[in-house]
């Protein structure tokens, strides 16, 4: 394990490509509180598991502010000033390339991170994007003001300041037919996307090769929700899915093929993050949960108290502040 001072980020993969979008309709409405500061501290960060692509070896040191849930072999973070930093991927021929030059010097806020290619949201609300543009999930809308993005391996999604959904890229298993509505949270990872309408319901489209849907009610339009509970957080894991009950408890759905649905009954979760056949939690008093597939070291989890939390592919990351 290392530690390392930084925030969470995103993943991606494939050739470079930048493109940000121009300033937003500053006519929008806003329902939902826009996240365009920094946190005050920036935090330490611990990565822990899989090596093979020097995940953990490269892993950057300094201070930051913020890493993204999600992602393959590589990590991607925010520094203390805002800047930007990729790491791992070494010999993985789908890599996201480094950062490109003409961004290295600006400041964001948050990132995300699909299997090839990667976004990161500035405080103006827009979002940029490089890495793999075959299907344009570097495509952001430019008339968009953002409060969060998250990508799956060829999809984008964006969480507007007024509550309205967006995505963009690959639409080949419907993971961007989002549904209408106002909502607070998003997900979304390999072919699939989630997220939370402000009534705490939870939502899902996209490919279900998993079961991640089999036991959620069809809304007619091609997507699912889960009808008989309400839910304050959600994660997208490679095959699974992870949310937060109001009670703080965890559900979750998918493929158990590592008990990677097994969640602690005994523990109240403040935060939870789904990889490659485990999940990882942060009970509400700041310590690590893990369970699943421990065959890479992921459920080695350090011990102390941490603020944030990413499940990648096969290692994991935490950051205390």
């Amino acid at each position: 394990m290392r530690t390392i001072r930084f925030t969470l980020i995103a993943f991606s993969l494939f050739g470079l490509a930048t493109i940000a979008a121009p300033r937003i309709n500053s006519n929008l409405s806003s329902t939902a509180a826009a996240p365009f500061a920094l946190p005050d501290q920036p935090g330490t960060l611990s990565v822990w598991g899989d090596d093979s692509a020097h995940q953990i070896t490269d892993a950057p040191t300094g201070e930051f502010r913020a890493v993204a849930k999600g992602g393959a072999f590589q990590g991607l973070a925010i520094r203390s000033d805002g800047t930007l930093v990729l790491w791992g991927g070494f010999n993985d021929p789908l890599a996201v390339p480094p950062v490109p030059a003409a961004i290295a010097g600006d400041e964001f806020l948050s990132v995300a991170i699909g299997r090839s290619h990667a976004l990161a949201l500035r405080p103006n609300g827009s979002v940029v994007g490089w890495g793999n543009n075959s299907a344009g999930q570097l495509n952001a809308p430019t008339n968009v003001r953002f409060d969060a993005i998250t990508a799956g391996n060829s999809h984008s999604l964006g969480l507007a300041e007024d509550g309205t959904l967006y995505g963009w890229g690959s639409n080949a298993f419907g993971q961007i037919n989002v549904p209408a509505g106002r909502f607070t949270e998003i997900a979304a990872r390999t072919q699939y996307s989630l997220a939370l309408r402000d009534d705490g319901t939870l939502f899902g489209w996209g490919a279900n090769s998993s079961g991640i849907f089999n036991t959620w009610t069809p809304d007619g339009l091609g997507h699912f929700y889960v009808a008989d509970r309400k839910f304050k957080g959600v994660a997208a894991g490679n095959f699974h899915a992870l949310a937060i009950n109001v009670d703080k408890t965890v559900d979750a759905w998918g493929s158990n093929a590592n008990g990677q649905l097994n969640v602690p009954e005994s523990v109240r979760f403040k935060d939870v993050a789904g990889g490659f056949g485990y999940s990882l939690g942060l009970d509400v008093n700041g310590r690590l949960v893990a369970w699943g597939d421990n065959s890479m070291g992921q459920l080695d989890v350090p011990s102390g108290k941490f603020d944030a939390i990413s499940a990648v592919a096969f290692h994991a990351e935490a950051i205390a502040h």
